[in-house]
């Protein structure tokens, strides 16, 4: 048994307990964002993803969806809350992110856009 090894069990034990603690508790958000992530991508293949009105529809729901996924991997509400969660404050969230992204694409979508004449 060399040294190193003497101490080498107790810091990966630490380092364990660290994670516990500090990356557990995002696993749920960070679910939430992945599958978000890949519905939309799927959903702007589907749908005519250039019109301002369906962006802002895909801002709306990939919110929403969100934090439906936050809502229910958490565990946090029950009941009552959850439906206050996902019927008043997360349309509310989800509607502002929508202005906001519409926004920004009305702004900047020549800037945002590919253009693949100019490579």
């Amino acid at each position: 048994m060399r040294r190193s090894d003497k101490y080498r069990f107790y810091v990966i034990l630490a380092a364990l307990v660290v994670l516990q603690f500090s990356v557990r508790g995002r696993l749920g958000g960070a679910l939430a964002h992945t599958l978000v992530g890949y519905l939309s991508s799927w959903s702007k293949a589907v749908f005519f993803a250039e019109n301002l009105f369906v962006n802002g529809c895909l801002f709306f729901a990939g919110t929403w969806c969100r934090n439906l996924a936050v809502a229910l991997a958490s565990g946090k509400l029950k009941g009552g809350l959850l439906g206050w969660e996902l019927l008043v404050w997360s349309p509310i969230q989800s509607l502002t992110t929508a202005v906001a992204g519409v926004l920004v694409l009305w702004l900047f979508g020549r800037h945002l856009a590919i253009r693949l004449s100019d490579a």
